[in-house]
């Protein structure tokens, strides 16, 4: 089991891959990515709940939330929450 400083470390890690991913594909960006911010704050989210309960997977959950990220980018934030919710689910059981 990671320690509590452990724990943080990753969060404090997967918070700056995630905006580093988010700002790359800015550069990229028409009027569909405004919401990218929200989705940001989503991602990061609904990841540190994955590391507080499926530790031992972890590395398997960032590739996971990045792959439907890059699937979903032009999609709505309300579809992409409910991706990940779903990823979120399949890998708790």
């Amino acid at each position: 089991m990671l320690g509590q400083n452990s724990v943080h470390k990753l969060k404090l890690e997967i918070k700056r891959r995630t905006r580093s991913f988010i700002s790359s594909l800015h550069y990229n960006a028409g009027p569909e990515y405004y919401f990218s911010k929200q989705i940001s704050r989503i991602v990061i989210l609904q990841i540190t709940i994955v590391i507080l309960i499926c530790r031992n997977t972890l590395i398997y959950n960032i590739i996971s939330v990045r792959t439907i990220f890059r699937e979903q980018s032009k999609a709505k934030s309300t579809q992409f929450s409910c991706q990940i919710r779903h990823l979120y689910a399949k890998n708790s059981q």
